[in-house]
């Protein structure tokens, strides 16, 4: 919702702002927007650090067509650099493709821990006492205990298992509605998505977003610190 809500605000702030080819910048509920408003094109970004499956620096982008009669959005041949203590190293922007690979990896690896340990809990079959009861017969009386197999937590880890498996196909399904890929704008179209750059700490870090022989500049400046998200389970 909040994402809907920032991108109506991206469309409201275009009709009130005058051309310019240098980059400005606006506060939408507390987040930093900075854009482009040219003759042609109205982009805008913001930068999350996040931990997805990974550690990145998510950067959500906008860009609006007012009048060119088309062109190609192409993540390849977006460009992110590393400043760090005054020297630059190329980043790594990932495209769907590569993004969606290391999540599914990611998914595997882990599916694949809780599948043995069903399969170990299964191979031990263990037997525990759960509990007793007294019998009286002959006028002689017997305490005899109660065992179970194991198999009630075998069933709840293979529920579990179940579980996990949907949460990480809802998950590749959530990625994949909202991650940029190539895209053809026509007049009056826009594009709205995000895309990750591999994290990497830094002072300093540059986004380049090329359209039609034109480069348009984002920076980001941070204090020496770590960045990163720290309540994402999926680091």
């Amino acid at each position: 919702m909040k994402r809907f809500l920032f991108f109506i605000s991206v469309l409201l702030t275009v009709s009130n702002l005058q051309s310019q080819n240098t980059i400005d910048s606006y506060y939408y509920d507390g987040q930093l927007i900075k854009f482009y408003n040219t003759e042609h094109y109205f982009i805008s970004a913001y930068m999350q650090p996040v931990s997805y499956y990974g550690d990145y620096y998510a950067i959500h982008l906008s860009i609006l067509n007012k009048d060119i009669p088309r062109f190609d959005f192409i993540p390849t041949n977006l460009i992110a650099t590393y400043e760090y203590r005054e020297k630059e190293r190329d980043g790594k922007v990932l495209t769907f493709e590569e993004y969606s690979e290391k999540v599914r990896s990611k998914q595997e690896w882990q599916e694949a821990l809780m599948g043995l340990a069903v399969g170990f809990q299964a191979f031990a079959n263990n037997v525990e006492q759960i509990g007793s009861m007294k019998v009286v017969s002959g006028g002689q009386v017997s305490n005899i205990s109660i065992y179970d197999n194991g198999s009630g937590k075998i069933q709840n880890m293979m529920n579990g298992a179940r579980q996990v498996e949907a949460e990480h196909l809802n998950d590749l399904e959530v990625i994949k509605d909202g991650y940029l890929k190539r895209h053809t704008l026509f007049r009056n179209n826009e594009l709205m998505g995000y895309i990750n750059i591999k994290y990497r700490e830094c002072d300093k870090l540059t986004f380049i977003v090329p359209i039609n022989n034109e480069l348009f500049a984002f920076n980001w400046e941070f204090k020496h610190e770590d960045v990163r998200g720290k309540d994402d389970v999926y680091r």
